[in-house]
Parts: C-alpha cells; sequence; structure tokens
C-alpha cells in the first residue's frame, strides 16, 4: 500500500478535485480572467492544490473553453 507524501509546514499540498468552495474563489476573478485572455465561456475549476503561507494560497487549474488556465490566488488571514 502507497503511503500519500508527506508535507512540511509551509509546503504545497497534493492537487484535489475542486469543491464548490474553490469554484467560489474562481468565480470571484472570473471577469479578470476572460478580459486578460479575451474569452469569454464557461470558467470550470477542476483541480487545486494549497499552500499555507502568510494565509492559503490556491493553486487552480480552470478550464476556459478549450483552454486549460493554472490560476494562483492568494486568501488572506
Amino acid at each position: 500500500m502507497e503511503q500519500a507524501p508527506q508535507t512540511h509546514p509551509g509546503g504545497l499540498g497534493g492537487e484535489k478535485p475542486a469543491t464548490s468552495d474553490i469554484q467560489q474563489l474562481c468565480d470571484m476573478v472570473k471577469a479578470d480572467v476572460e478580459m486578460k485572455i479575451g474569452k469569454n465561456d464557461e470558467f470550470v475549476a477542476v483541480t487545486y492544490r494549497s499552500q499555507v503561507v502568510a494565509g492559503t494560497m490556491f493553486f487552480i487549474k480552470v478550464i476556459l473553453s478549450d483552454i486549460v488556465l493554472d490560476v494562483s490566488y492568494l486568501y488572506s488571514i
């Protein structure tokens, strides 16, 4: 049986399926991302990783039309 990789304090966590909370974070930045890349379509969070720093840093894989994007979001404490 394989063990899950150990993370250390401040380390980047493993990839997880996106949740409704992660999708809400993506919805908050959707308009900015669409404006920067010039596409306006479905904006769906697929997976994410997180890292606790001075808050929580989320690294989210998002599908927009036919593009896969990596979106970073800092949730400050």
